[in-house]
């Protein structure tokens, strides 16, 4: 991005996004919090002007179709179109059209999903953000973070995927196939990012919004931590609360074995599980150490709150 603007090159709004979600990984790993503050209002602006921007469907380089062809398409895609309605059907096969196909297929179709999967990555994490911050009005920034990436990891967008069977009619190369991408979890959470692009492109802002709240609060009652924003826990230090509340209880302090779970070299993630005695009491993943102990924390006063022992 400093080389184009040093060499006065245009540069888009994609790039400035891509851009600014470099730098809030990078300030995220230093844990720079008030400066990530700033650049994610920056993203979520970016985000506004990327959604008044006029998608239309020659916008995505696709031909034009006959009205024979879109009755083909609208059949074949019936068992997805009766779940989630496209006035465009075709829009919902660009989505479908993995990058391999392309390179393999040139003549027969000639965009792919990759643009959408971008589009449909900024609107997930948008729409989570927002369902988490008006659902749960006292959550701490923290807490949000951790819930809005199990809303959107590749595992929980797999799953969606499958939910609307779109490994079935995802296109692949022969060779792709072979090798499993019809049920390859990263396969399928991307084409379902290119999906929720397309239904926005299609049908606007407000019908994806309706379309993911219900998704967002299924996923929230299933997950094994899920405490009703109406009983939710805001406390600053949730580790100091915790030890006073245990040691008020059970007589010992809680113990905290944290672990690297993954992540790379610059934006790692931790894994911290909390014990009061022998018993597993909760646990929850951090971008450091001390923030994944500090959720892990919050879970188990949650676990604590509902077995009515604080």
């Amino acid at each position: 991005m400093r080389n184009k603007w040093a060499h006065g090159t245009p540069f888009s709004i994609d790039d400035t996004y891509r851009a600014l979600d470099s730098i809030a990984r990078l300030l995220k790993t230093i844990e720079a919090e008030a400066e990530v503050q700033e650049v994610e209002k920056e993203k979520r602006e970016v985000l506004r002007l990327l959604s008044q921007q006029q998608f239309r469907y020659e916008n995505l380089h696709t031909p034009s179709i006959s009205p024979e062809e879109e009755k083909k398409i609208t059949k074949k895609l019936n068992e997805i179109l009766e779940k989630i309605y496209f006035q465009n059907p075709s829009l919902l096969e660009v989505a479908l059209t993995h990058r391999t196909y392309l390179y393999e297929n040139p003549t027969e179709v000639s965009v792919d999903n990759n643009r959408l999967e971008f589009l449909g990555d900024g609107l997930l994490n948008f729409l989570s953000g927002e369902y988490l911050y008006s659902k749960y009005p006292k959550m701490k920034e923290g807490e949000m973070t951790q819930k809005r990436s199990s809303l959107v990891d590749n595992q929980q967008l797999a799953k969606l995927a499958r939910d609307l069977n779109l490994g079935e009619f995802i296109l692949l190369s022969k060779g792709e196939e072979s090798q499993g991408g019809r049920e390859n979890n990263s396969l399928l959470s991307d084409a379902f990012e290119a999906v929720l692009a397309a239904y926005y492109i299609d049908s606007g802002i407000e019908a994806v919004r309706n379309f993911l709240e219900p998704i967002f609060a299924e996923a929230l009652k299933n997950s094994a931590n899920y405490v009703d924003e109406t009983e939710f826990i805001n406390i600053d230090n949730p580790i100091g609360y915790l030890q006073e509340k245990v040691q008020e209880k059970f007589k010992v302090e809680p113990t905290y074995e944290v672990e690297r779970d993954g992540g790379y070299d610059h934006q790692p993630e931790y894994i911290a599980r909390v014990f009061i005695g022998d018993e597993d009491y909760g646990e929850a993943k951090g971008s450091s150490k001390k923030e994944a102990k500090k959720q892990a924390a919050k879970n188990a006063l949650s676990k604590l709150k509902q077995e009515g022992l604080i």
